[in-house]
């Protein structure tokens, strides 16, 4: 009896184990995922950020030569400055754009993080409650192992 209880509890044990390995490999794969996610946006946000200083300096090279003109061409000059400081407000524009979505990517990350953890939570509880149950649940079996004798 005694080596059955043994076995049976040794065998709850790799159970548990094997349980916990699962929850952990969930939880690498969630992790990894959410990093992937996360290294994708600031890949896209590197980008992006890439692509607006390459306007940038397009646009700075644009008011550069409004500004060479301006003893011949002053009305022409005053034209290629609006449209330099439009293209500029646009590229503050892009670039608030790119933080904000900076920022989201960070706020999505650390929820998933937070989701992560709360599921961790989660699965302990359920296995404490398992545990719980299992124990009760073998006193029943010891008590009516005992009444019976």
């Amino acid at each position: 009896e005694a080596r059955r209880e043994k076995e049976e509890a040794r065998q709850a044990s790799l159970e548990r184990r094997r349980q916990i390995e699962e929850d952990q490999e969930r939880q690498r794969a969630a992790a990894k995922a959410s990093e992937e996610e996360t290294q994708a946006a600031a890949k896209t946000i590197e980008d992006m950020k890439a692509g607006l200083a390459a306007e940038a300096e397009v646009y700075r090279k644009v008011e550069q030569e409004a500004k060479k003109r301006v003893e011949d061409r002053a009305e022409e000059s005053a034209r290629m400055k609006a449209k330099a400081d439009a293209a500029a407000a646009a590229t503050a524009a892009e670039a608030e754009k790119a933080k904000q979505e900076e920022e989201e990517a960070l706020r999505q990350h650390t929820e998933a993080k937070e989701y992560a953890e709360q599921a961790h939570a989660e699965r302990q509880r359920r296995r404490e409650s398992s545990k719980l149950k299992s124990r009760r649940h073998r006193e029943v079996a010891r008590t009516a192992e005992e009444m019976r004798r």
